[in-house]
């Protein structure tokens, strides 16, 4: 069993979907792990393309995590998931790192949770650049062009429960179920004990709607990077 002080870089986590249908799974990267020089210590939390109707716990295999098969571009975590009780990571083992993995993802600086891809797309458009997050460094980079960035996710720290509202959002979607009516009665209900289960849904619906085919469509570790990217200078008006 893993606890939150002896986990390791490559640790493979099983979530329970919601509504029963089926399992998903995430690895967990240390960003100071990575051999880079970086000011952000957070966990990069790979996505994986695997589903499953019943637990892999008992036949875990390491390599189908060394593939870099993810759904979308890895979102990050300041703090550590929640691996006991209700909506915990179940701990099923752990795999190699991959090439990929030792990439830092690039993200999207964005403008706070409410931003969308639509709110970048816009500011470009209207000559305006997108700060970007690069190495995990607090080193003010930019993009003017929004087909360099639209395939990365922002720079806003997700928390465990998140990750699994994206997963069960993504796999109900997959199965051709409405994840939009499935949890239109849980949606605002935030901060009622009886909903503690959907604590942070509307961030995994933010996951859900920033996921672009573009990331899948690119080349691995190039998908992880902004397209191109410049030291910042300010706009001149």
């Amino acid at each position: 069993m893993s606890t939150a002080k002896n986990l390791k870089n490559g640790a493979v986590f099983e979530v329970e979907l919601d509504g029963g249908i089926g399992f998903g799974y995430v690895k967990m990267l240390f960003s100071d792990q990575l051999g880079h020089e970086i000011e952000f210590d957070h966990f990069i939390i790979k996505i994986y393309n695997i589903y499953s109707d019943t637990s892999l716990k008992k036949d875990f295999t390491p390599s189908l995590f060394e593939t870099d098969d993810l759904i979308t571009s890895p979102p990050n975590m300041f703090f550590r998931p929640v691996l006991r009780g209700r909506d915990s990571w179940k701990y099923i083992g752990e795999s190699e790192l991959t090439e990929e993995d030792f990439i830092l993802p690039d993200y999207i600086g964005g403008r706070g949770f409410t931003d969308t891809k639509d709110d970048v797309r816009s500011r470009i458009e209207s000559g305006g650049q997108e700060s970007i997050i690069h190495n995990f460094m607090n080193k003010r980079m930019y993009s003017r062009d929004f087909n360099d960035i639209k395939h990365l996710g922002f720079w806003r720290s997700q928390c465990s429960e998140a990750i699994n509202r994206f997963l069960s959002i993504y796999w109900m979607n997959e199965k051709g179920m409405n994840p939009y009516e499935y949890y239109k009665k849980y949606r605002g209900q935030v901060g009622k004990k009886t909903e503690v289960k959907y604590f942070a849904l509307e961030n995994g619906f933010n996951l859900f709607e920033e996921m672009t085919k573009e990331f899948q469509a690119l080349k691995k570790g190039q998908r992880l990077r902004a397209l191109a990217l410049e030291e910042y200078k300010p706009v001149k008006k």
